[in-house]
């Protein structure tokens, strides 16, 4: 979530209390990273919009990559310094 954050902050517009925790049962093996991703809602008409249409869903699809390359950079780099 830390580096989903401000990569989608790029790619659209964001809540203010972005970050938040619970606790969803996501994944069956706690040491696999999760994070529970709302990139819009379908009743806001600007999310809507922005969902429907090929460029933002390009843009959000994007911002999720550079956060995923990014976090899998920042563990590659601690194993090696490991």
């Amino acid at each position: 979530a830390e580096f989903l954050v401000p990569e989608l902050g790029q790619a659209g517009p964001l809540l203010r209390n972005t970050h938040r925790q619970q606790n969803f049962f996501v994944l069956l093996a706690p040491d696999v990273p999760a994070v529970l991703l709302e990139i819009g809602f379908l009743t806001n008409k600007e999310d809507a919009r922005r969902l429907k249409s090929e460029r933002g869903q390009k843009k959000s699809a994007a911002a999720v990559k550079r956060a995923i390359d990014a976090y899998f950079d920042r563990q590659d780099l601690l194993i090696a310094t490991n």
